[in-house]
């Protein structure tokens, strides 16, 4: 780490630290700004060079574990493998790894070549842009070629695996929220893949369409509400028969000649008169909760 400037009570400071993308740096940025003593950080990600302004309160040492401890090798040290791997692919700046990817990149274009070989794989991670400019990798990404139904879902990191299509090449990306996204796929092999912005409806109608015969479970006894709708659905030359449809009211006959009606609800004529329909005793509907 070198000093370039001291000056008053802040420090200029420049040490170098791995990174590969856009998600490490704005990963190195955060972690040093968190740092005790640190004003400001950037990080020149061509260069791989983390410049801060910091107080005299600052210790190096503490920068470099926040920074090893993220997955980034700093300072001729370097971050624990279980910690660098849990990165995403795209994250990976050790130069063994770019020989891996190199190497499988190689045998996987070899491949479309040969016909007689098994299934050729296309893998690649799924990511976000923010507002910010930055990337982070998007959960449960759905992944499926054009025309066909087997597909891939994207895992925690966003990384997915998909066989590659005899026939197609479109490969389609579609998540909650977003707009699907095309992509033109002519090999297997490796990609990275940003979904566009979300997509934002300008206005959503609910509509609720209400029950004609309803029991309120908010009073304090059993109430049965009938609605104007459910009295016209059997509605002919009488009122009576408006009730042919609601279990709670009879509507018995008492002059065959005339065709009178007496309504009765729940068979209650008047007090201490005993419950009954068609002459049976009977107790249902909104009595059985008082035990009439």
């Amino acid at each position: 780490m070198n000093i370039n400037d001291i000056n008053g009570q802040t420090l200029n400071l420049t040490i170098p630290v791995s990174g590969a993308c856009d998600m490490c740096k704005d990963r190195i940025e955060t972690t040093a700004k968190n740092v005790i003593g640190v004003i400001d950080a950037s990080y020149d990600l061509e260069k791989k060079i983390l410049t801060i302004e910091a107080q005299p309160i600052f210790q190096r040492s503490e920068l470099v574990n926040a920074l090893l401890k993220v997955g980034h090798d700093t300072d001729g040290q370097k971050s624990p493998d279980e910690i660098y791997e849990s990165l995403p692919a795209c994250c990976y700046y050790r130069e063994e790894d770019h020989a891996r990817d190199d190497e499988r990149h190689n045998q996987e274009v070899n491949d479309t070549h040969d016909h007689e070989n098994a299934a050729k794989q296309l893998k690649g991670v799924v990511y976000e842009r923010l507002e910010s400019g930055g990337l982070i990798p998007i959960i449960g990404a759905n992944i499926i070629w054009q025309g066909e139904k087997g597909g891939a879902i994207s895992d925690l990191k966003g990384n997915f695996e998909i066989p590659v299509s005899e026939i197609s090449k479109n490969l389609i990306v579609s998540y909650v929220g977003y707009s699907p996204d095309t992509v033109l796929i002519d090999k297997s092999g490796f990609v990275n893949i940003i979904i566009s912005s979300p997509n934002l409806l300008d206005a959503v109608t609910i509509t609720h369409k209400k029950r004609t015969t309803e029991i309120s479970y908010l009073e304090t006894v059993k109430v049965q509400n009938i609605s104007s709708k459910e009295l016209l659905k059997a509605a002919c030359c009488n009122l009576a028969e408006s009730f042919d449809t609601t279990p709670a009211v009879d509507a018995s006959m008492t002059d065959a000649i005339t065709g009178t009606r007496k309504i009765e609800m729940l068979g209650l004529a008047g007090p201490y008169v005993q419950i009954t329909r068609e002459n049976i005793p009977d107790v249902r509907g909104l009595a059985a909760l008082q035990g009439l």
